[in-house]
């Protein structure tokens, strides 16, 4: 395996406060990210909240411009009972300049939320199609139940390693079990290796609990695809989250790593 040298640090965690959420429905959750838009972000974190009935999703948003400044469209669609459509519910423009870095903080409130069964955000250019979004992060309402607050996207990259894309769902399968599927897209001018595990994790323990490993050669000068698929039987009693995570193996430790709510 190539030396492990120094890799940037990529850290997307969704994680929300407990809430009144309707019944458990089998659904999963997903989160991309990719830098398609000129914009590079350097930390997205999220949680809820509920008032008068509503659902308070509070987004914090960091990120910059590659070059010349963007303006893209910060927005959350709704998925409610009874509807096949997901429909936005609330939008904002954002532009980002190349320096300094723009920080955005934002609480769009909802319509009743007990009648919401699934909350997508998206940061894309106006008019983009679905799957052309700098970030999509897709919830079910089951996440609205997971305890305590994770941050949720946060990127740090050296000047020679790039990290293209992030991309982590989880599913339900038969049983209470789940499929989960990570992938990510890095770039280096310096090979290294990488140390991968997915696992279940409790509301406040350390994870990920014992799951699957995998190793990775980055090789230098190409886009390397680092992909890991596995099916989890049924949690450990209090497992409320699942996690990818690549190691470098070095200090400061360079990671990255992805948490979503376990799929109801």
């Amino acid at each position: 395996m190539p030396p492990r040298r120094t890799v940037p640090l990529l850290l997307a965690c969704l994680g929300l406060v407990s809430l009144a959420a309707p019944a458990a429905q089998a659904a999963g959750g997903s989160g991309t990210w990719s830098i398609r838009e000129g914009v590079r972000l350097s930390d997205v974190s999220f949680s809820s909240t509920t008032k008068d009935g509503r659902l308070r999703p509070d987004l914090l948003v960091v990120g910059r411009a590659t070059g010349s400044p963007r303006t893209l469209v910060l927005s959350v669609a709704v998925c409610r009972a009874g509807s096949p459509i997901c429909r936005i519910e609330a939008s904002r423009r954002v532009r980002f300049e190349r320096r300094p870095r723009t920080l955005i903080g934002w609480t769009a409130p909802l319509r009743g939320a007990t009648t919401i069964t699934r909350v997508r955000f998206r940061l894309a250019r106006a008019g983009a199609q679905t799957s052309a979004g700098t970030m999509t992060l897709s919830l079910p309402a089951a996440a609205w139940t997971v305890k305590g607050f994770q941050p949720g996207l946060f990127v740090r990259e050296s000047k020679t390693v790039l990290v293209d894309a992030v991309s982590f769902r989880a599913d339900p399968v038969a049983g209470g079990g789940a499929a989960v599927t990570a992938r990510a897209t890095v770039r280096t001018p310096s090979a290294f290796g990488v140390v991968a595990g997915m696992g279940a994790c409790g509301d406040f323990v350390g994870c990920p609990l014992p799951g699957a490993n995998r190793t990775f050669s980055v090789l230098a000068g190409v886009a390397n695809d680092l992909s890991m698929t596995t099916t989890f039987p049924a949690p450990p009693a209090g497992t409320s989250r699942v996690r990818f995570r690549a190691d470098g193996g070095v200090k400061p430790s360079p990671f990255l790593s992805f948490l979503l709510p376990w799929p109801a």
